[in-house]
């Protein structure tokens, strides 16, 4: 990853309070506690994806922005994070706080491993991987 200062790592939008009640009523992890999930789960990927993601910025915010998925056939549902390379910028990965959250708490998950789960995906994609390769990996089809 490039930087993974918190500067780099900041949210953009209006922020969640550190008390925000997670949907199933729980206290969620502050922004804090969130980032530091995705320090942890960067740090933990194998070392060829980290090098991957060398040139990489890792951000978090608390949701997408709409015009961020329009293009995105699934936008109606709620984007856990994005990957995007644009001209004469770093590519950025952007876990979105609020639907991870909402992810976990509705499936039963533990935050960690949601937002593992988002991280390697999003990395998938700078690999230059597309959804449906991955859902065929997945699937056991590749």
């Amino acid at each position: 990853m490039r930087s993974f200062a918190d500067d780099n790592l900041a949210p953009i939008g209006d922020r969640l309070p550190a008390d925000h009640l997670s949907p199933i009523g729980e206290r969620s992890p502050s922004l804090a506690q969130f980032l530091a999930l995705v320090r942890r789960a960067f740090r933990d990927l194998p070392q060829d994806w980290r090098d991957l993601c060398a040139d990489v910025d890792i951000r978090v915010a608390d949701a997408a922005l709409p015009a961020a998925t329009e293009p995105w056939e699934h936008a109606d549902r709620d984007v856990l994070g994005s990957y995007c390379r644009r001209r004469y910028q770093p590519p950025t990965i952007w876990l979105y706080r609020t639907p991870i959250l909402a992810f976990a708490s509705d499936h039963s998950l533990p935050l960690a491993a949601v937002v593992e789960m988002v991280l390697i995906h999003e990395a998938a994609h700078h690999g230059g991987m597309t959804d449906t390769e991955m859902f065929c990996i997945e699937q056991g089809v590749l």
